[in-house]
């Protein structure tokens, strides 16, 4: 995945086709600059330039008035995907952070760059290892209070619903068996 698709799914975890205006408009103007336009950086700067993309859509006619009063009011809301498989990943943006600010954005991620940091692998997977058994103990000790989907009582077979790649699922009779 690459480049309007990719930053879609950075940005917003959806794909390009689900934008709205004003998200594919601050897309629109990162090109220019994406480390000045850094809507997580520079959420000011992001905001200007969005709305400069959005006046330009409105002099070519692609978007009427009303619709481009809309998108410049409305905030810039970020959805960011995390890899789901990084170990540390505040730790990581931290260490990009302080590398493109010392180096450039173009030397760190261009420049063939090694690097070292004092992460330890192993005490961070176990740090997050705690933190998980931490969080089932407590809600085992207090019950869940989110509001979950009943998928059974809006009509779906259990079947027939897929399961997140990477993942093992018990087969439904060993879960009724097991009750």
């Amino acid at each position: 995945m690459y480049g309007f698709e990719a930053a879609s799914e950075f940005y917003f975890s959806k794909p390009a086709r689900q934008l709205i205006l004003e998200e594919a408009a601050l897309l629109a103007g990162l090109p220019k600059s994406a480390v000045v336009y850094s809507p997580i950086n520079h959420p000011d700067r992001a905001q200007k330039r969005r709305n400069l993309v959005i006046n330009a859509m409105l002099e070519d006619g692609k978007i009427t008035a009303q619709q481009a009063a809309d998108a410049r009011s409305a905030p810039i809301s970020l959805r960011l995907a995390h890899d789901p498989n990084s170990l540390a990943p505040h730790f990581v943006e931290e260490i990009r952070r302080y590398l493109e600010g010392k180096y450039g954005a173009d030397q760190v991620h261009e420049g063939g760059l090694k690097v070292y940091t004092t992460l330890d692998v192993d005490l961070q997977r176990a740090a997050n290892q705690s933190l998980l058994d931490g969080l089932a103990a407590y809600e085992r000790r207090h019950g869940w209070k989110a509001h979950l989907e009943n998928v059974v009582a809006e009509g779906a077979v259990l079947e027939n619903i897929p399961i997140p790649t990477g993942t093992t699922s018990p087969r439904l009779a060993d879960i009724f068996m097991a009750w």
